[in-house]
């Protein structure tokens, strides 16, 4: 072992006095560990602040960690009308309960919630087999019936961040596992489960008193497996076969012919850097790169591959906190997907003993790219520790955009928009309870969409698919929202009820969409 010489430590001193600085007293608008969360405004600010709670990387949490609370709601949500894309429920009842909390022990950062849904949704249309379908993942079977499906979800979230070792550095891990079964109402009817795990080791490190730089790798694995059936075993069901925009082999549900079990796997990984700064402000950079690939499989008996989807992420966010008592924030974020579908041409080897799929070639036959970008201000009056604040304004602006092709025969998805919203609240205290009061209002505006079907299927009622969403995507509305929350303080349970509503309104649509919800909760 190689001896310490003076030299060596008096390099090390500088770093020693930074990791020191990087220790002291919390800054001025934060919630100390001191101070009880009583309220919702205070547990807004609390996580408004803490930036690197947003952030893959648990390990800045050892810098700029949560206060302590602890809270439990059991709520219901619901959804009326059909102002939205054709795979989602025109009515939706969710029931949740969920349960999250901070807290420092041992010197370790930890954050953590978990939540339970049931969803009874009405109205799905275009989906026979997948829990949830994405955009860029055309590869699945549907029907054009509206049908019910029933859902139940189990999502656990866990974030740690060790204590500063060696005055200069931090470790972190953050985990999120989600499983959620469903099933399907009607003939072709379905039941599915899904899965996904996922992990992000951290590091931060803390240089000059108050700049912290942190890195992250990200590691996910996705499985879903769904198996079509019939209630009628006498009537088989003609199913679409999709391939994207409107392609698709036609099908059936049911005999020793139709369509068998579907495996879904999926494998994502990436990472992340972050740079802070924190004195009189603060302000975090953030800057994810991730990759992923889905294959679709059907009949694990005999394998045949149904087509798979290579997607590229980059997303950014840029967040600042200033003014007395952090009272101001701005925030930016912004995100491009480019995702390929590829298509197999396969050919059934009837060796005996031997028999399977081969593949031929290998083509990509499609493209979904996608770009948003989010600005946000708000403001917050009369900060303060015990309270939360007691007013708050802000302004968001965004922008979406789509291009989804089809390579051979053309067809094309395009469809962007504009949006812009602001916001306010107020929060006012009495003797044992508080009232929390907001609204806002917001309008989008359409730059353009339409479908564009090139094929060679003529007119099916799968393409109706993507002129509903294209009718949606391109429709310009306006969204107006409100929200009571009223928190009655006790010695040490805080009860927290909690009513929200949201409409939103097309402009030359003859239907709507209204989101409500109704929570009770404790803050403890």
């Amino acid at each position: 072992m190689k001896k310490i010489t003076l030299t060596a430590i008096s390099r090390f001193l500088p770093l020693l006095w930074a990791g020191a600085v990087c220790a002291a007293e919390p800054s001025a608008g934060r919630i100390s560990d001191g101070e009880r969360i009583v309220n919702k405004a205070m547990l807004q600010t609390n996580y408004r602040n803490t930036l690197w709670l947003s952030t893959d990387n648990a390990a800045g949490l050892a810098f700029s960690p949560l206060a302590a609370y602890n809270d439990l709601n059991l709520s219901y949500s619901g959804k009326f009308g059909e102002f939205s894309v054709a795979q989602d429920a025109v009515t939706s009842h969710n029931i949740q309960l969920a349960t999250s909390g901070a807290l420092s022990l041992g010197g370790f950062s930890l954050w953590g919630d978990f939540s339970f849904t049931n969803i009874f949704d009405k109205g799905v249309r275009y989906n026979s087999i997948r829990y949830e379908v994405p955009e860029n993942m055309p590869y699945y079977i549907a029907d054009s019936y509206p049908s019910d499906w029933n859902r139940q979800e189990y999502d656990l979230s866990v974030k740690g961040a060790s204590p500063v070792l060696w005055d200069l550095m931090s470790f972190g891990l953050s985990i999120d596992y989600l499983t959620r079964v469903g099933a399907k109402q009607l003939d072709p009817r379905c039941e599915t489960y899904n899965y996904h795990i996922n992990a992000a080791p951290s590091v931060a490190f803390c240089f000059a008193s108050d700049h912290h730089l942190g890195l992250d790798g990200f590691f996910e694995y996705g499985y879903e497996r769904s198996v079509p059936s019939l209630n009628n075993q006498f009537e088989d069901q003609k199913v679409f076969i999709t391939s994207g925009l409107g392609e698709y082999l036609l099908g059936k549900v049911g005999g020793n012919d139709g369509q068998k079990t579907w495996i879904y796997r999926a494998l994502e990984y990436g990472g992340g850097l972050q740079y802070s700064w924190s004195r009189d402000i603060e302000l975090l950079f953030n800057a994810d790169f991730h990759i992923r690939q889905e294959n679709a499989f059907a009949n694990p008996k005999l394998i045949k591959r149904m087509g798979s989807s290579k997607d590229m992420r980059v997303s950014g966010d840029f967040t600042i906190l200033f003014g007395k008592e952090f009272s101001d924030r701005i925030r930016l974020e912004g995100l491009y997907s480019s995702a390929d579908g590829i298509e197999y041409v396969q050919q059934l080897n009837t060796e005996a003993f031997n028999q399977r799929w081969e593949v031929l070639a290998e083509n990509v036959m499609s493209s979904f790219n996608r770009m948003e970008a989010t600005l946000s201000y708000d403001h917050l009056f009369g900060v303060s520790k015990e309270r939360g604040y007691d007013w708050k304004v802000g302004a968001e602006a965004g922008f979406v955009a789509r291009d989804y092709s089809y390579l051979i025969p053309v067809s094309t998805f395009t469809a962007s928009s504009l949006s812009a919203s602001v916001c306010g609240a107020w929060h006012g205290k009495f003797r044992k309870a508080s009232l929390l009061l907001a609204l806002d209002a917001g309008y989008s505006k359409s730059l353009g969409g339409e479908f564009l079907y090139g094929g060679t299927k003529g007119d099916s009622d799968l393409q109706n698919l993507y002129r509903w969403d294209i009718a949606v995507l391109s429709s310009d509305f306006l969204k107006t929202g409100a929200e009571a929350t009223c928190t009655i303080n006790r010695r040490k349970v805080n009860y927290r009820l909690s009513l929200s509503g949201t409409w939103f309104l097309p402009f030359g649509k003859d239907y709507d969409k209204t989101l409500c919800n109704f929570t009770f909760g404790i803050i403890f």
